[in-house]
Order: C-alpha cells, then structure tokens, then sequence
C-alpha cells in the first residue's frame, strides 16, 4: 500500500460509488449540482426509454388495424396513442411488481441497485439499444434491452464480482 494514498482512494470502484450512490439519497458528501444532474439525467433516460419503446411498439399494434384497411393511417395512430396512454397509467399501478422483477436481485448487490445512477445507466443502456434496434428496422424487445442493460451496468460496476 502507498503510504500516501488516502483511505478514500483506496475504495473499490464499487464502494466509492455505493457511498456516492447513498450520499446523494442522504444529502451527505454530495455538492448541489449533484443532487440535481442524477434526477434530471434519470428522468431524461425514463422519457427517451418510453419514448424509444413507443416508436418500436406502436407500430407493431397498429398494423394489424392499417394493413387490413380496417382504418386509416391517422386512426390507427390515435389508437395506438390512446391504447399506450391507458397502458401508462395502468402501468403506474403496476410498477411495484414491475421494479421487483426488474431489481438486478442475485446479479448485484441491493445497495448498488438503489443508486440513482445505477437506475440512469440501466434506462439509458435500454433506451439507446431499443432506439438503434427501431431506427435499422431490427425487431427487438425492451425487456431483453432492460436485462441486458442490467447485466452490462452491473459488470462495469461490479467487475469480476457480478454474478454472470
């Protein structure tokens, strides 16, 4: 050990981010910007996240309707917004069960899963393969983009520690 080195720097990469991780929920050894970048920057990955699903998604449910000439272009587009605008809110009362099965449990530890910036890297991942996959045409699910996102965040936190 460098007898120079602070005990701070001697952290893992992982222990110095659950303490930034837990510092910003507590408010402790955080500067101000920090207690508004994280929050901002997650809500922004969640509304491109949805954003990128629609795009991929609504497509795939109004096909059906404009394909068979049951409807116009333009009311199967409204649709399809309505129909995800219900999904949404039912989704809001489901998101309990959702954040469960989606939590990184056995994968990484509990405390690293709470970071907001865990949560930032993981909707961002997601929301950026789902987009690519949407805008080269290649069929993709956002749920295999959601556990995959999970699995590479957790790797690049964790190391040789994540549970592969």
């Amino acid at each position: 050990m460098d007898a120079g080195v602070e005990p701070e720097a001697r952290k893992t990469f992982l222990e110095a981010y659950v303490q930034w991780g837990r510092g910003w929920t507590t408010g402790e050894s955080c500067r101000e910007r920090d207690l508004l970048v994280i929050p901002i920057l997650l809500l922004v990955a969640a509304c491109f996240l949805a954003y990128s699903n629609g795009a991929n998604d609504n497509a795939k449910g109004i096909a059906t309707l404009y394909g068979s000439r049951t409807t116009n272009f333009t009311s199967a587009i409204r649709w399809a917004t309505v129909i995800t605008l219900l999904g949404s809110v039912a989704a809001v009362f489901l998101a309990n069960a959702l954040l469960r099965n989606f939590s990184g449990k056995g994968l990484v530890p509990d405390d690293l899963v709470q970071t907001p910036a865990f949560a930032t890297a993981v909707a961002l991942g997601a929301a950026l393969t789902v987009h690519l996959a949407t805008r080269v045409g290649m069929p993709i699910s956002t749920t295999h983009s959601l556990v995959g996102a999970l699995s590479g965040s957790g790797a690049v936190a964790m190391g040789s520690a994540f549970n592969f």
